[in-house]
């Protein structure tokens, strides 16, 4: 069974961009977040190419 993401555009920009600043490495932002680094890769590749779409 597939789990969908519950977060809202606006979380997932918040996550993108706490990842972006550094300070916290990618698997500790991840687990953070309850987050696949797979899905982290995903939303930020999303946002740098489109913006807040993601």
């Amino acid at each position: 069974m597939s789990h969908k993401s519950t977060k809202t555009a606006e979380e997932k920009l918040a996550i993108v961009l706490e990842g972006l600043k550094g300070g916290i490495t990618v698997s500790d932002l991840c687990r953070k977040y309850g987050l696949s680094q797979a899905v982290y890769y995903k939303w930020r590749d999303k946002f740098l190419d489109g913006g807040e779409k993601g």
